[in-house]
């Protein structure tokens, strides 16, 4: 356990735009906080249904590509000067503890989870921003009502940095992934893994 010489409470009266400077001498743990344009983005932790599909997405990319790229849950991701979102899951050559914020350069692939409580307009911002930063490739999951049926979609960014869908694929289907990531069934995302 780490013990804060500051109040956890006391790092959010803060005077002025935050900066990455500000952002990154946050605490560990706690609520998913983003940064953008000097303002945080706070969100709850996920809820059970979505970490253990990221868990397990993650675990699948890991087994397709068992030496590189690195599969993380939950990085920071710099995407412009004073933007850190924290994508549910990414392929990364730039793994390890060393690394406290990801180049876009470093990145293969982002992964979100997008459900119903989730997909408004922090979604689109979100999407527009991952493109200008120049995020190759983008893995979408969405979910029903329940949870229960997920369907992936993969986008490739364009020549004008702007996502566009190469691939799509339900429970039963396959979905092929950037190399070296192999293929996927979203069914998987339904079973437990080891």
């Amino acid at each position: 356990m780490i013990a804060l010489a500051v109040p956890y409470e006391d790092f959010w009266f803060h005077d002025g735009p935050w900066t990455e400077q500000d952002y990154l001498a946050l605490p560990p743990g706690g609520p998913k906080i983003e940064l953008l344009d000097g303002r945080l983005i706070v969100s709850p932790a996920a809820r059970t249904a979505h970490q253990r599909l990221m868990r397990r997405l993650a675990n699948l990319l890991e087994h397709g590509a068992p030496e590189e790229p690195a599969v993380e849950i939950e990085l920071n991701v710099r995407v412009g000067p004073h933007k850190i979102f924290i994508p549910d899951v990414v392929a990364t050559y730039k793994g390890g503890g060393e690394v406290l914020v990801q180049d876009p350069r470093d990145v293969l692939l982002i992964v979100e989870v997008l459900s119903p409580s989730n997909c408004g307009e922090e979604w689109i911002e979100k999407n527009r921003l991952y493109a200008k930063a120049g995020l190759e490739w983008y893995l979408l999951v969405e979910l029903d009502e329940a949870g229960e049926d997920p369907t992936l979609i993969l986008w490739r960014l364009d020549t004008m940095r702007h996502y566009r869908e190469v691939g799509r694929a339900g429970c039963g289907g396959t979905l092929e992934l950037p190399e070296p990531l192999g293929s996927i069934d979203p069914a998987d995302l339904l079973k437990r893994h080891p």
